[in-house]
């Protein structure tokens, strides 16, 4: 699947960015486990809305990394810019935006770091700015067996 740097969205045949690979992986997941999740769909917000704080020591498979970026026209203001999941202590699966890259699995380090200087090129640092946990409301038990 290739990287789609959108603002407006992605569509499969198109291609993800990193926001829209999130917001995809959670949507299937609602669906196949019946829960009641709204995504946000830029990384920024999945940020600042979505999810519950972690310290990055505490990082497991399946929550939510975030990176930063610099904010358009002022070198000292970062926002989130990137967003992947976790899918091995060191390991996390994204859409790298590189390219024509695709989504990919890239490293983490073992401890987070301050955030390093972003280059005029980056997309993104490559130190996690944050974790943040999926949590899923309680199932209302309407299991049947057949």
């Amino acid at each position: 699947m290739r990287y789609r740097d959108s603002e407006s969205g992605m569509t499969y045949e198109d291609g993800f960015d990193c926001s829209g690979f999130i917001s995809s992986v959670v949507s299937y997941a609602t669906e196949a486990y019946d829960l009641d999740l709204a995504i946000p769909r830029h990384a920024n917000e999945q940020w600042r809305n979505f999810g519950e704080y972690v310290d990055y020591s505490q990082r497991q498979v399946g929550d939510l990394v975030f990176f930063a970026r610099r904010r358009h026209g002022d070198d000292r203001v970062r926002t989130i810019g990137h967003v992947g999941i976790v899918v091995a202590r060191n390991k996390y699966v994204h859409a790298e935006g590189c390219d024509d890259s695709f989504v990919a699995i890239g490293g983490l380090p073992n401890e987070q770091r301050p955030l390093a200087p972003i280059l005029p090129n980056d997309l993104y640092t490559n130190d996690p700015a944050g974790v943040k946990r999926i949590t899923a409301p309680v199932h209302s038990g309407r299991w049947e067996v057949w």
